[in-house]
């Protein structure tokens, strides 16, 4: 199997940008690395049968945002507050390739 990392372009909105920054600093990963770990985790939860979302032990609950964060939609922070939810973008801050 071919090991090699390929690069592509992603758009984030700011506000996912900056939790996804906290959250890595937070587990001492780059934000390439939390991403790719994000992604990693969500492929292998979907190939054990999963169908929308990873379970809450899967993933860990979102970072309190930072005051110089914008708040989080209402969805988005009900899925921090309540670890059995885990955060999904809102389809505001999904793009299109």
């Amino acid at each position: 199997m071919n090991d090699q990392k390929k690069q592509i372009p992603l758009r984030l909105s700011q506000s996912l940008w900056n939790e996804l920054t906290a959250w890595a600093g937070d587990e001492f990963r780059s934000l390439n690395g939390q991403i790719e770990y994000l992604l990693t985790e969500c492929v292998k939860w979907r190939r054990h049968g999963g169908s929308s979302a990873p379970a809450a032990s899967s993933v860990a609950p979102l970072a309190p945002a930072a005051s110089s964060v914008a708040p989080l939609a209402p969805a988005a922070l009900a899925a921090a507050e309540a670890p059995a939810e885990p955060y999904a973008p809102a389809a505001s801050e999904v793009s299109e390739a």
